[in-house]
């Protein structure tokens, strides 16, 4: 009885610091999100890779060694091409977001419920190959949005739900709405800059005349 006390005791120490990592993600995520897009695609390529890499060194090898030199080789594998691949990492990336929010949303208690949250993130990997700017804004924000207000809800040990998902809502939108007005700023200064290029080759090119 003392050791699962202590072992519980060690579980609420660690809660904290992992809600606040968790917080702190979220924020960059929900308000940074389309900026550090190819981070993203580039860390879960990693993460994939070095998961199916240490699977395949543990079944073919068998020893700890080879299947952590195994997990790096894949983990670098398919970073690189995630990153290479655009598409490819967009849609993973929006399929991982779309999951993680319908998950946040209706916390799924069986496979059936499950399997809504993964038909959710196919849908939102499959817009965003159309549509890949807003749905990256969108995702990120309602993803990084939501989990960085239920983590606080739960560090101020909020005894309602609600208070986690209120922030949570109020920084998804503060997130489309800095996310988005920065994607239009950007925009426009690159019609700016192409505008102004074809003004000088017309210059250019009348000069030669």
């Amino acid at each position: 009885m003392e050791y699962i006390a202590r072992l519980g005791e060690i579980v609420h120490e660690a809660a904290a610091p992992a809600l606040l990592i968790c917080t702190v993600l979220g924020l960059i995520n929900c308000f940074f999100g389309l900026r550090l897009l190819k981070m993203w695609v580039s860390m879960i390529g990693f993460g994939i890779g070095m998961t199916g890499g240490y699977m395949l060194g543990m079944h073919f090898g068998n020893t700890i060694a080879i299947a952590v030199i195994c997990a790096l080789i894949g983990g670098i594998l398919l970073a690189t091409l995630a990153y290479c691949i655009y598409r490819w990492g967009i849609f993973l990336l929006c399929f991982l977001m779309g999951t993680a929010v319908c998950y946040l949303l209706i916390h799924p208690t069986s496979s059936g419920s499950f399997f809504v949250c993964l038909m959710a993130g196919a849908g939102v990997g499959a817009l965003a190959l159309k549509f890949v700017e807003p749905v990256i804004i969108i995702s990120t924000s309602l993803q990084g949005g939501i989990m960085a207000g239920t983590c606080i809800g739960n560090l101020l040990h909020a005894r309602e739900k609600g208070m986690g998902y209120a922030l949570g809502v109020l920084f998804a939108i503060l997130g489309i709405l800095i996310q988005w007005l920065g994607w239009r700023r950007r925009l426009r200064e690159e019609e700016m800059e192409e505008n102004t290029f074809q003004e000088d080759g017309i210059d250019d090119t009348i000069e030669e005349r």
